[in-house]
């Protein structure tokens, strides 16, 4: 049974022909798109020769070994040009998933959709993806060990920089959504601003931090109101 992050990762896709998992790990994903008919075919890849021979196994052991390609390699370089029509890059930072598609930018916008799932720097991922051309089509959170989780499902397409900051933290399609997660996450985060307010430096600084801060609660505040 796949956990509730990967759950949401593997809900995010359907229809693929050949779909990418980067960053593989234990293999979930991969065996969860074929059994689930949601891809044809799933190339697992990662960096950890020890994640691959786990996923391997898990392969030879639910008869799947015909239909998952193990390669090992970094980011999306195992790919060839027009190989993958979906991408799954988990279990990484945001920054690092920028990377990735920075440095192999075809391969990327190829792709009929990009399944995201950043463990950090979830606003810089989403300032990336719509200041490059990519406009995010879903997004959905996942609670897990008492930790939120930002699954973002995006393309190559027509897409602007959000004007307001709180649309980078929150993602709009989560609040057009109604997530069913939406509400405990903000009372977290709010809690988590507080917090950093609290440890700002004093003076000048701790002064413009507050009011961006308080600006920031109170769009969360209202959100919050409308769920």
């Amino acid at each position: 049974m796949v956990s509730n992050r990967l759950r949401t990762i593997v809900d995010l896709v359907s229809g693929a022909h050949v779909a990418a998992d980067i960053g593989c790990d234990h293999g979930y994903v991969a065996k969860s798109l074929l059994e689930e008919h949601r891809a044809k075919m799933v190339i697992a890849c990662d960096i950890s020769e020890k994640s691959l021979l786990k996923t391997a196994k898990l392969a030879a052991g639910s008869g799947l070994n015909g239909k998952i390609l193990i390669r090992r390699g970094d980011g999306l370089k195992i790919l060839g040009e027009e190989e993958a029509d979906v991408i799954v890059i988990a279990g990484m930072g945001g920054r690092r998933i920028m990377y990735i598609m920075e440095n192999d930018k075809k391969k990327a916008r190829y792709a009929s959709k990009l399944v995201l799932a950043p463990n950090r720097n979830e606003k810089e991922l989403r300032k990336y993806l719509l200041s490059n051309g990519y406009a995010i089509r879903d997004e959905r959170l996942a609670l897990e060990g008492g930790r939120y989780y930002q699954v973002i499902s995006a393309s190559a397409g027509v897409a602007k920089p959000e004007i307001d900051e709180f649309f980078y933290i929150v993602g709009r399609k989560l609040i057009e959504n109604g997530d069913k997660n939406l509400r405990g996450f903000l009372r977290k985060e709010i809690t988590r601003l507080e917090t950093v307010l609290s440890r700002a430096y004093l003076g000048k600084d701790q002064k413009e931090y507050a009011k961006r801060l308080t600006g920031l609660k109170k769009k969360m505040e209202e959100v919050w109101a409308c769920l």
